[in-house]
């Protein structure tokens, strides 16, 4: 599964790109609720969705997602 790596990575990429969590949600075509499960670690992140997210946010896949076989991600 995929998983956001640090939520506050993803803040900060954010705020550089002067988007909320609102926007981004709507540029990638996902819901604000799904987003913030997404952006808090606890859900995972569809493939599509994820290439979308690093598409609208200009970042590479490794810079913000981890894959992982565990459900739990340490957010830093």
């Amino acid at each position: 599964a995929t998983y956001i790596k640090d939520k506050n990575k993803l803040n900060e990429i954010l705020i550089i790109n002067g988007l909320t969590q609102q926007d981004l949600a709507s540029k990638v075509g996902i819901s604000r609720s799904y987003m913030s499960s997404i952006a808090n670690g606890h859900k995972p992140v569809g493939t599509r969705t994820s290439k979308r997210i690093c598409e609208v946010l200009n970042v590479k896949y490794k810079d913000i997602f981890v894959l992982t076989s565990s459900t739990k991600v340490l957010q830093k």
